[in-house]
């Protein structure tokens, strides 16, 4: 059950996700998580083999299973996330010479150099400082680096998780919402809190940051995804911009 709450901050987030990460890293190991294994992860991987990729940033890599294949077609690649328990695993799971781990908020982490594509993969309805996160990653973009993101899709994303109807949510505004993280194969991997926002509030940040949107797509899986549920309507959303 998905109930409203009073707006929290990005530490009580990541205390959420030392929590459920762990065990949403089991059901990704036993081929549970089909969005990630047949959507989201497809698409950015398509999408980077298409553009100057040999600085990678995966901001909120949460366990690091999209990092880790991401380092297998960059020269480097770097992992962050405001969790330590996530990032304490990612470490541990995933060893390359390519491949870097650092547990920090993302408007936080500091580095050298600049970076070819941030990947962001929901990460961003996830976040409450999701604007100055976005601030700090086009700062650490190269000149025509590009921002690959997903969110869950405002519009449908609702219905899904049957709150559309609740008195308390109105499309228009931002609400802090939580309940049980659940995947299409698994349930009750664990409490986590997310934040509808209208896609109006993200489009136009992003256009505010200077960022040129190239590309947007409501995804669905390319391939029928090994599931009874019928997919009526795209549940997450695409978006690539370049600085």
């Amino acid at each position: 059950m998905k109930r409203r709450i009073d707006p929290v901050d990005l530490a009580t987030i990541s205390l959420e996700w030392d929590k459920t990460g762990p065990k949403r890293q089991m059901a990704i190991d036993a081929g549970l998580d089909l969005s990630l294994m047949y959507i989201t992860a497809p698409c950015i991987l398509k999408s980077i083999s298409m553009i100057p990729h040999k600085k990678i940033l995966d901001a909120g890599c949460g366990t690091g299973f999209l990092t880790n294949e991401m380092a297998e077609i960059s020269e480097e690649c770097w992992g962050i996330d405001s969790s330590r328990e996530c990032i304490r695993f990612a470490k541990e799971r995933y060893q390359k010479k390519t491949l870097n781990f650092v547990c920090t908020p993302i408007k936080s982490f500091a580095y050298n150099q600049l970076f070819d594509v941030c990947v962001s993969n929901m990460v961003f309805m996830d976040d409450p400082e999701w604007k100055d996160s976005l601030i700090h990653i086009v700062e650490m973009l190269a000149p025509k680096g590009r921002l690959l993101m997903t969110i869950t899709h405002p519009c449908f994303w609702p219905k899904y998780w049957g709150y559309q109807d609740e008195p308390w949510f109105n499309y228009s505004e931002e609400i802090f919402i939580q309940g049980d993280f659940s995947i299409t194969m698994e349930k009750q991997i664990g409490i986590t809190t997310h934040i509808h926002r209208p896609l109006s509030s993200y489009l136009s940040t992003l256009i505010q940051t200077g960022l040129k949107i190239e590309k947007i797509a409501e995804l669905t899986s390319e391939k029928a995804m090994p599931s009874t549920d019928e997919q009526k309507y795209p549940r997450f959303i695409f978006i690539q911009a370049i600085k």
